[in-house]
């Protein structure tokens, strides 16, 4: 009986072992993160009247892949004509949102466009799309902030995780150079590849969340006379991942075509 004992302890010993080890393994399975990448403009006309523009697409990061996930409005178009079949009008409204995708992997020949998860690839050039995109242009943008600019505040919040700073242009060469930039900088980002700035992350040791640029007085060509308040809001925020299997198939996807 305690020889039996002894077996049934060593078998549960052994299967906790390999209970672990599979749980280890598990556990270092490269990560899917994502990236919430966001475009804001506010404007504000000398009567005090709102309007703003947002866009974003989400930006998936899996070793060496990037998934750009894009955001597509769908519409649809009635018209009305009369019994005579004289049109009358149009009008147009949202159905709902599709997204398309572009893959691109570090190193391989080709990018991929897909019309939808399991449609057929098509090559494309990821650097089209990027260079419409503001949050990649910010490298650009910020590169002469500290030449142009004075520091007038900074403080680090949350236990070090956070950090605000607030510059003044002191070098305004044109109405394109913003009246005040106020950055804000995360911790929780450190993991991520995607940057808005190299050179900022790097000076500061923590990375760039977001960008805020404030236009004091903005000129209206088209309304001689008149001027308007503007900000420029660029940012990187993680989200969570809920099309995980949808975006390790594109991964698959995307090895298969790239050896055909």
């Amino acid at each position: 009986m305690k020889f039996l004992q002894i077996s049934i302890l060593i078998g549960l010993y052994i299967h906790v072992i390999s209970f672990g080890c599979t749980t280890q393994q598990r556990s270092i399975e490269p990560p899917v993160r994502a990236l919430k990448c966001s475009l804001g403009i506010l404007l504000m006309n000398d009567k005090g009247e709102h309007s703003d523009m947002k866009s974003s697409f989400l930006l998936y990061e899996y070793e060496d892949y990037r998934i750009f996930q894009i955001p597509v409005e769908l519409t649809q178009s009635d018209i009305f004509i009369d019994k005579n079949g004289d049109f009358i009008r149009d009008s147009a409204y949202s159905v709902g949102t599709a997204y398309r995708y572009i893959i691109n992997k570090k190193g391989a020949n080709h990018d991929q466009y897909y019309f939808h998860v399991d449609s057929l690839p098509r090559l494309t050039a990821v650097d089209s799309f990027l260079k419409q995109q503001t949050v990649y242009n910010m490298q650009t943008g910020l590169a002469n902030l500290f030449a142009t600019s004075r520091l007038v505040s900074s403080e680090w919040s949350e236990g070090k995780k956070a950090l605000f700073e607030q510059y003044l242009t002191t070098m305004k060469r044109d109405s394109t150079y913003a009246d005040s930039t106020i950055l804000y900088y995360r911790k929780d980002l450190d993991d991520y590849v995607m940057s808005l700035s190299n050179r900022l992350d790097s000076a500061k040791g923590i990375k760039l969340s977001l960008v805020r640029l404030i236009y004091r007085r903005w000129p209206l060509e088209r309304y001689a006379g008149r001027a308007q308040q503007k900000e420029i809001l660029v940012g990187i925020e993680p989200v969570g991942v809920e099309n995980k299997a949808d975006i390790l198939k594109l991964v698959e996807k995307f090895e298969k075509y790239e050896k055909d």
